[in-house]
C-alpha cells in the first residue's frame, strides 16, 4: 500500500473517531475545532458524518416511541391513581419535556435531509441532545435491563395493543411483541435469534428464555448458551448449539422442525411439569398435541421458516464471497452452494485408510454450526475427521466475475488470481480442533492457495507443516524470520479469525490477522496477532487435516472488500452502525458542555441524497 494510501485509511479512522466523541459527549474542545475544519473543507467527511448522525437520530426516535411509553406504562401501574404519568426517575423529577421535543427535532431534520436539499449545523447536532448521563442511568434502574433488541424487520406491521418498534429498539422483561404481519428478527442478550413470522404473538421473559405464544418463528441458538429455552402453551424447548423451527397453534397443536443439531422439545403439564420428551435430531421434525399428550413424527420442511434476514442472494455491502456450509450432514465433495465460487468443494486428498475401515466420509458436512465471539452462523459446518485429507473451492476470478468487478484481479504466472496492487481483501472464518497439536507433527489448516500443491500454499492458519507451531505459515513464500508467526497458545475452543492482505506494488504484500478480535465493527479498536511480508495472491480456498487424531472443523467463510463486510450480519451491511450494545440502553446523542464555544458549520445536501 503507498504512503498516500495509507495516510487516506489513517484520517479516515482518526475522523470516525472524531465524530463518535462528538456523540458521545467526550469530545474535547480542541477536537471539536479539528471535527469543525475537516467538515467545512471536506465533502467525504460531511456525507460520513450524516450517515452517523442518521442513525444516531434514528435510534433516538426508537427511545422516544418505545422505552418512554414502556416506562410510562410501568410508572402507572407503580404509582396507581397518580395524575402524573411521566417517568419519575429515582431521586429525581420527571425528565424536562424540551429535552425530548429536541431529540424529535433533529429526527425530523435528518429525515428531510434523506427526502431532499436542507442545512444541518453544529447548533442542530447539539440540540438533538441526548438524556443526561445520570438520567438515562436511573431511567434503566426504573425500567430494568435490555434483555434483547430488534436486530431486523422486513414490511412489518404491529398489532393494535403493540407499541410500533424499529430497529434497534430495546426489549425488556415480560415484554409482548404482536405481529400482524412481515417478519421481525430478535437478537438476545445471550446471542440466541429469534425470526417471527407474522401473524404472531411473541415474549420475552429473560435473555434466556422466549415464548412463542401463538404463530411461526426460528430460533439460532449459539453453543454457549446452554440455558436458552422456547416455550409455548403446554411445551418447551432447549437445544444450545442449534437452529430449529417452532409453529404454534391455537388449538393446542405445535411443530418442531429441527434445522441443525439436536433438540429436547417437551409436553408440559398445568403445573410445568414435563410429561413427555422426544429427542429430535437435524433434519427431523414431530407434532406435538398438548391437549392429548400425543406426538406425531412429521416430515422436516427447513424451506417452510424464515431463517434469517440477511440477503442470502449474492454480493453486497463490500461482501463478495460466503459459504455458510448450509447442506445436509454427509459428503462435503460436490457440494455448492453460497455466492462468489467458481464450482463445487472439491476432495484433493482423502484419508483411504479411514474410509476402508467404514467411515463413509472424511470430507465432510458436520450437524450444527460453530458459533462465538459474536458470530452467530446458520447451516452446518465443514468437518475433516481424516487424517490425510484436503478438501477446496475455486473462487469466482474469471473476467466478469464478482472479484473481477471489484477490481481484485491480477494475472500472476498464468493465473487470475485476487491480488491487484494497492487493493484490499479480507477473509474470515470459524475455527475449532478437537485437540491441540501433540508432540508429532500434527498438521491442520484453513488454506489460501494459488492452484493446487502444497508448494502454492500461500497462507495457512493452524498448526503449521514441519513442526513449526500453531500460528500462521507460507509454503510460497520465504517468510523473514520465523518460518511461522505464532498467533498464541493453542486451543480446543472456536477461534474466529479475520485476515487482511494489501496488496503492494511488486507484489510486495503485507498479512495482518486478527484472532477472536474484540470489535465486529471497529478494526482500529482490534488486537493484532500476526503479520506477514511477502505475495499472497490467491485464487481458492482449501481445508486440510493431516497426521494425529483429532477432528478439524471450519464455519462461516466470508471474503468481503472491508472488515465490516466479513464480521458482521450481512442484513447490517447497508447500516452504518450496527448494534453496538446488547445489555444496555442505545447509544442516543449526548449534549455538549455549554461551556464549549464553536462556531457552527453548516451542510447543504444535494437533492436526491439518501441518507443511510
Amino acid at each position: 500500500m503507498s504512503h498516500e494510501q495509507q495516510n487516506i485509511d489513517s484520517q479516515a479512522v482518526k475522523l470516525h473517531r472524531l465524530i463518535d466523541d462528538f456523540c458521545d459527549s467526550s469530545i474535547s474542545s480542541e477536537q471539536m475545532l479539528e471535527l469543525n475544519a475537516r467538515l467545512e473543507s471536506d465533502s467525504v467527511a460531511r456525507q460520513e458524518y450524516l450517515n452517523h448522525i442518521c442513525i444516531e437520530a434514528r435510534l433516538c426516535s426508537l427511545f422516544l416511541n418505545t422505552d418512554q411509553a414502556t416506562a410510562s406504562q410501568a410508572t402507572k401501574s407503580q404509582v396507581g391513581s397518580e395524575s402524573d404519568s411521566a417517568i419519575r426517575l429515582a431521586g429525581g423529577a420527571p425528565p424536562r419535556k424540551r429535552d425530548f421535543r429536541k431529540l424529535f427535532t433533529l429526527a425530523a431534520t435528518l429525515a428531510a435531509v434523506a427526502l431532499g436539499s436542507s442545512v444541518l449545523t453544529y447548533k442542530t447536532a447539539t440540540e438533538g441532545a441526548r438524556l443526561p448521563k445520570d438520567q438515562a442511568v436511573q431511567a434503566r434502574a426504573v425500567l430494568g435491563p435490555v434483555i434483547a433488541r430488534i436486530s431486523g424487520t422486513r414490511n412489518c406491521l404491529w398489532g393494535a395493543d403493540c407499541v410500533a418498534l424499529g430497529y434497534g429498539s430495546s426489549l425488556l422483561s415480560g415484554q409482548v411483541l404482536d405481529v400482524a404481519t412481515g417478519v421481525v428478527e430478535v437478537t438476545f442478550a445471550s446471542g440466541a435469534r429469534v425470526v417471527l413470522e407474522g401473524p404472531a404473538k411473541f415474549r420475552v421473559p429473560s435473555a434466556e428464555s422466549a415464548q412463542l405464544l401463538a404463530g411461526r418463528m426460528s430460533a439460532s441458538v449459539p453453543p454457549d448458551s446452554t440455558e436458552f429455552s422456547v416455550s409455548s402453551p403446554g411445551f418447551s424447548i432447549q437445544g444450545p448449539g442449534t437452529q430449529f423451527g417452532l409453529i404454534a397453534g391455537s388449538d393446542g397443536l405445535a411443530e418442531v422442525h429441527v434445522f441443525g443439531g439436536s433438540v429436547r422439545p417437551m409436553l408440559l403439564d398445568e403445573q410445568g411439569r414435563a410429561v413427555r420428551r422426544v429427542d429430535l435430531e437435524d433434519h427431523n421434525a414431530a407434532r406435538f398435541s398438548h391437549q392429548t399428550a400425543e406426538v406425531t413424527l412429521i416430515s422436516a420442511n427447513p424451506s417452510g421458516f424464515v431463517r434469517s434476514l440477511a440477503s442470502t442472494m449474492g454480493p453486497g455491502g463490500g461482501l463478495l464471497a460466503v459459504e455458510e456450509f448450509d447442506y445436509p450432514v454427509g459428503p462435503l465433495a460436490w457440494q455448492n452452494g453460497g455466492f462468489g465460487w467458481a464450482g463445487p468443494w472439491a476432495d484433493i486428498e482423502a484419508d483411504n485408510e479411514s474410509i476402508a475401515s467404514g467411515v463413509a466420509q472424511t470430507n465432510s458436512v458436520g450437524g450444527g454450526s460453530l458459533s462465538g465471539h459474536g458470530v452467530l452462523s446458520l447451516g452446518n459446518h465443514a468437518s475433516l475427521t481424516g487424517q490425510e485429507n484436503r478438501i477446496r473451492r475455486t473462487l469466482s476470478t474469471s473476467i466478469g466475475g464478482v472479484f473481477d468487478a471489484a477490481s481484485l484481479i491480477e494475472n500472476q504466472d498464468g493465473l487470475r488470481l485476487i491480488g491487484r496492487e494497492n487493493k484490499s481483501v479480507y477473509v474470515s472464518f470459524l475455527q475449532q480442533v478437537s485437540q491441540a497439536s501433540q508432540a508429532d507433527d500434527n498438521f491442520y489448516g484453513f488454506e489460501m492457495h494459488r492452484g493446487d500443491g502444497n508448494f502454492n500454499r500461500v497462507l495457512c492458519i493452524g498448526n503449521g507443516a514441519e513442526k513449526s507451531g500453531y500460528g500462521v505459515t507460507s509454503n510460497f513464500n520465504n517468510i523473514v524470520g520465523d518460518k511461522c508467526k505464532l498467533l498464541g497458545p493453542e486451543n480446543t475452543g472456536i477461534n474466529f479469525f479475520v485476515v487482511r492482505i494489501d496488496f503492494g506494488i511488486d507484489n510486495l504484500d503485507r498479512v495482518t490477522v486478527y484472532r477472536n478480535p474484540v470489535s465486529l465493527e471497529d478494526e482500529s479498536r482490534c488486537q493484532i496477532a500476526a503479520k506477514l511480508s511477502g505475495n499472497f495472491a490467491f485464487d481458492r480456498i482449501s481445508l486440510a487435516n493431516f497426521l494425529g487424531n483429532k477432528n478439524h472443523s471450519v464455519d462461516e467463510v466470508r471474503l468481503g472488500t472491508n472488515f465490516r463486510a466479513v464480521t458482521v450480519e450481512r442484513g447490517q451491511l447497508e447500516v452504518p452502525l450496527a448494534l453496538r450494545r446488547t445489555t444496555e440502553e442505545p447509544a442516543i446523542p449526548a449534549k455538549i458542555a455549554q461551556k464549549m464555544d464553536f462556531s457552527p458549520f453548516s451542510i447543504r445536501i444535494p437533492i436526491g441524497t439518501v441518507c443511510r
